[in-house]
């Protein structure tokens, strides 16, 4: 499954997988022209590239489905948001700073959680269901 959405107050276009690395990154090339390589057996991916489609940067990170552990697929996603909040501050000239609060990376962290819990939340139920026939 895809998902898409603004990281305010960034305007940062933000894609985000979940499922199988290869499919994912046959959706980003389809959607934005976006040329990846990963290994199927990564947990997941986190980047950005500018998109001559769009004319403009995509962020986006990918999610394996085959973080069956719900813990290890929660580390996961908070693994890669943490990559995905430093790309995306980075490209905006906005750096950690030692010692200082970092009010941006804060923020941004709150806001991605806030805006994609629901769908990696139903993505990973949706993919225990489908492997092992439970509702």
């Amino acid at each position: 499954m895809h998902k898409q959405i603004i990281a305010q107050p960034y305007d940062a276009l933000v894609s985000v997988g979940v499922g199988s690395i290869e499919s994912q990154l046959r959706t980003l090339k389809r959607k934005y022209g976006i040329i990846e390589h990963a290994d199927d057996t990564w947990l997941g991916l986190c980047n950005h590239q500018y998109s001559e489609k769009l004319q403009r940067n995509i962020f986006y990170i990918i999610i394996s489905a085959n973080n069956v552990d719900k813990k290890k697929y929660w580390n996961t996603i908070s693994h890669e948001i943490s990559h995905l909040i430093q790309e995306i501050l980075e490209h905006k000239s906005i750096f950690f700073h030692r010692g200082k609060a970092n009010e941006p990376y804060a923020y941004l962290n709150g806001y991605l959680m806030g805006e994609l819990f629901e769908f990696f939340e139903k993505e990973y139920i949706k993919f225990m269901e489908l492997k092992y026939k439970v509702k």
